[in-house]
């Protein structure tokens, strides 16, 4: 969705979902392999989590990939064991403590029957570069 509200186009081949952090034997995997090692091959790969993003590091490596010098790894999260990566992850910091305020004051709201309020809470963010990206 940034990619679009920044103007920018975004076909929908070039992206790919991966699902299951832990597995590597999956046949998105094995797309995103082949892709990799495409003419087309991404620059980057935007994780929508750090778990999923830490087992991609070594799945790339193990197939002949170096990050960041041939492609690029962020995740989201900024989870502890991002920055004892090898390369440390590049990720996205959240808010906890402001989702936890907005998830408490949400449940209470429904709590006591006022229903789910239909407006967008945003939370703020800050990007933590380390070393799997350039």
């Amino acid at each position: 969705m940034a990619l679009l509200h920044s103007g920018r186009s975004v076909r929908d081949t070039s992206l790919l979902l991966l699902k299951n952090a832990e597995r590597m034997d999956t046949p998105a995997h094995q797309n995103l392999l082949a892709y990799l090692h495409s003419a087309r091959r991404p620059v980057a790969l935007m994780c929508a989590t750090d778990p999923i993003a830490v087992s991609l590091l070594p799945f790339l490596q193990a197939n002949g990939l170096r990050v960041p010098e041939d492609v690029a790894v962020t995740g989201f999260d900024n989870l502890q064991l991002s920055a004892r990566t090898s390369p440390a992850l590049t990720t996205v910091q959240q808010d906890f403590s402001a989702l936890a305020q907005i998830s408490g004051e949400l449940l209470l709201t429904a709590m006591e029957g006022g229903g789910a309020p239909a407006k967008l809470r945003q939370t703020p963010v800050s990007l933590v570069v380390r070393e799997s990206t350039r």
